[in-house]
């Protein structure tokens, strides 16, 4: 019976250790969450911004459109098969991706090269939506079928001011702006882009808004975002998928 009592004290000892213990933890948890509430401990929010702004300064990394912001795969750079910034030739297709930043709305299109008619000094290129496009003197031009034009400038002419015309009632202009920039898009890194920065207003309205597009050797125009960026709507157009295929 005393073996029997001893044993029963000695387990209502450590019980009442372990409740002691448990209590002294929570005092201590409720404790350090006052002092820290408090300002006590860990700095205040002035020094974290200061030991920020004394950090040193990362090295600017390629200019990554929003729509890859996570980036599933790593960088991978295409196979470039051609010099030009936008290559023309019968088969050639581009998919880009928009979304409506207003409404969320997600449209895909797909411009595909479908003939070539060569005339005197100069080849036109037919595309399935019934654009056509030709290159003269460093630029290549586009007209839609409803008459709409747009030019988009591949080489800089020195002394020259940006290219400015009219179409539908728009007044436009073309300029290059940076001419060696990098552009990620969904894991795909697309260095030494071509930057073409465009401005356009109603010919009746001095507002004039602007958006800067991305040009890759091989491959063809990859993003469009509103410029300068930061303004206005984001990105509007993004590349999808493109190549080459015969017909």
């Amino acid at each position: 019976m005393a073996g029997k009592s001893g044993k029963a004290n000695r387990s209502k000892a450590w019980t009442e250790r372990l409740i002691g213990l448990i209590g002294l933890i929570c005092i201590g948890v409720a404790v350090v969450g006052l002092v820290r509430s408090s300002g006590w401990l860990g700095g205040s929010n002035e020094a974290s911004e200061v030991a920020l702004e004394a950090a040193p300064k990362a090295a600017p990394a390629p200019r990554v459109m929003p729509s890859s912001r996570v980036m599933p795969t790593p960088e991978v750079e295409p196979v470039v098969e051609s010099d030009s910034y936008y290559p023309l030739e019968v088969g050639r297709y581009w998919v880009y991706v928009r979304q409506d930043p207003a409404t969320g709305v997600v449209t895909e299109v797909e411009r595909r090269i479908v003939r070539r008619e060569s005339r005197p000094g100069q080849d036109l290129y037919f595309f399935s939506d019934e654009t056509m496009a030709f290159e003269q003197e460093g630029r290549i031009f586009e007209a839609g079928p409803e008459g709409g034009v747009n030019v988009v400038p591949l080489a800089v002419v020195a002394g020259t001011e940006p290219y400015a015309y009219r179409s539908q009632g728009l007044y436009i202009e073309k300029e290059i702006g940076t001419r060696d920039t990098a552009v990620v898009l969904d894991g795909r890194k697309f260095s030494g882009c071509l930057q073409v920065i465009t401005r356009f207003r109603r010919e009746d309205r001095p507002e004039t808004l602007s958006y800067a597009s991305y040009y890759a050797r091989g491959v063809g125009m990859v993003g469009r975002e509103a410029w300068p960026r930061g303004e206005g709507d984001g990105t509007t157009v993004v590349l999808k998928d493109y190549g080459a295929r015969g017909l």
